[in-house]
């Protein structure tokens, strides 16, 4: 497949027990499948992968690290731009098998920082979630580790595009609840020209939560008929919810509470995300 590419495009590959295609969840096969989606070269927005290092590194002087890289690309990327113009978009993947706690731990530094510098609304989306191995590629290298080593990888994008997330957590776990989520998520979501939609679901959901297959990817395309949507299962799901989806009479002490339980990292959950733009 590298031979396919062109020559300054960079793949990230995810491998997992199964893929989505639009409304297609393809959960389990004695044969493999593949999905792919690739992004356009977008005038004024910008994709950046790193492959993290070990979490302890970033507890040393951050100077010149990828930490730094990472919070600098999230905290200056808008200041020639309006913030209702702009958008980041913080992708995380890593491997079940040693990279699960690394890639929490880089999750909370990441979300902690943008925090406390005041640009936690810098980061407006985010989606990802453990898999079985992940690599990047190129087309004439991949950067690839021996499963038994920790293997994080996350993507920023950048710019003037607009992005949205949502978490259907565990409590969300009827066809009902999922239906009446995202219809929530369609009515904050404003389209462009040009969208994508990425969707990462437990391996815990699926037909073995809804007893029905393909049930969240065709609520989803029912919503977002023009949106290409593509995605995976997985063993744990990085994800927020961009937009407020509760309802205007939850009190201040309830929305506080909220506010100070969330986390980037969730279980049993199927996170949905939207990338517009033109």
């Amino acid at each position: 497949m590298k031979e396919l590419l062109p020559d300054n495009c960079e793949a990230l590959m995810l491998y997992s027990r199964g893929v989505i295609m639009d409304n297609k969840e393809m959960e389990y096969s004695s044969r493999p499948h593949i999905v792919c989606a690739f992004l356009p070269q977008i005038p004024n927005v910008t994709i950046k992968s790193f492959r993290l290092t070990e979490y302890c590194h970033i507890m040393r002087r951050r100077t010149g690290t990828v930490y730094d890289e990472i919070i600098d690309t999230i905290v200056n990327h808008d200041i020639s731009l309006s913030n209702h113009e702009t958008s980041t978009c913080f992708m995380l993947f890593c491997n079940y098998s040693v990279g699960y706690d690394s890639a929490k731990r880089w999750a909370s530094a990441v979300q902690k920082c943008a925090e406390i510098s005041g640009k936690e609304n810098h980061v407006v989306s985010v989606w990802g979630g453990v898999l079985r191995e992940t690599a990047l590629t190129t087309k004439n290298k991949t950067l690839f580790q021996r499963m038994e080593e920790p293997n994080c990888i996350t993507v920023l994008i950048t710019g003037r595009i607009q992005t949205w997330s949502t978490v259907l957590d565990k409590k969300c776990n009827t066809k009902e609840q999922v239906e009446a989520r995202l219809k929530l998520f369609k009515d904050k979501v404003k389209l462009r020209k040009h969208s994508i939609g990425f969707m990462f679901v437990c391996t815990a959901r699926g037909t073995e939560m809804h007893a029905e297959i393909n049930l969240e990817s065709t609520i989803f395309k029912r919503l977002f008929p023009k949106v290409p949507l593509v995605g995976c299962f997985g063993y744990g799901e990085f994800g927020n919810t961009t937009v407020n989806e509760v309802k205007e009479e939850k009190n201040d002490e309830e929305k506080h509470k909220r506010k100070e339980n969330k986390t980037w990292y969730n279980e049993f959950s199927t996170v949905f995300l939207i990338l517009t733009y033109g």
